[in-house]
């Protein structure tokens, strides 16, 4: 003890203090607020609690990952067992655990379905109706390039090449494809 006066409260004391754990009798928490020997005492138990919260708070404890597992039981045996020493000692992972398990016991995995004619009538039209992709080729395909604008495709000895018959933009236009050519600018 730093203090020599009687009523100077003990190193056990100001921990239990400091922790918050403990009130002190009424003529000590009067010493305290007398005598700046011991509030100092108390402020360097604070700010050495305070410190080692920041670094070594939950260090030990499993992640939320492990705690989930465990709850389900899909942890090996001796992890099982660790997790479960951990939580006699920790209340801040038993929290966790009674607040997975409720979580864990207030999940529907599979939720009453609600039945809707038009989901119904939308889900039977599409397994009736198959959509088929329609073809498109690089003479055909919106783009901004030289094709878009009408000209020729030349190789590199300067040839001109034909569009393959069938494929010119009449047909395209035919086949549903004239919106994308109006949006295209052709």
């Amino acid at each position: 003890m730093d203090s020599l006066h009687i009523l100077a409260p003990s190193n056990e004391e100001l921990l239990s203090l400091a922790y918050d754990e403990e009130v002190l009798p009424e003529e000590k928490r009067e010493h305290l607020e007398r005598c700046e020997i011991c509030q100092q005492r108390l402020v360097t138990y604070r700010r050495t609690n305070s410190r080692l919260l920041s670094r070594l708070y939950r260090s030990v404890c499993p992640g939320a990952v492990e705690l989930n597992y465990y709850c389900l039981g899909a942890v090996p045996e001796e992890e099982r067992v660790s997790i479960a020493s951990h939580l006699l000692d920790c209340p801040a992972c038993t929290d966790d655990v009674a607040e997975i398990r409720r979580m864990q016991a207030a999940f529907e995995p599979f939720p009453p379905a609600v039945f809707s004619l038009r989901t119904a009538a939308r889900r039977l039209f599409a397994t009736l109706v198959v959509q088929q992709a329609q073809p498109v080729t690089r003479d055909m395909a919106p783009s901004t390039g030289p094709l878009a604008r009408g000209q020729r495709r030349n190789d590199a000895a300067g040839h001109h090449h034909r569009r393959r018959p069938g494929h010119d933009r009449r047909d395209f236009r035919r086949s549903g494809g004239s919106s994308l050519l109006r949006a295209s600018g052709q």
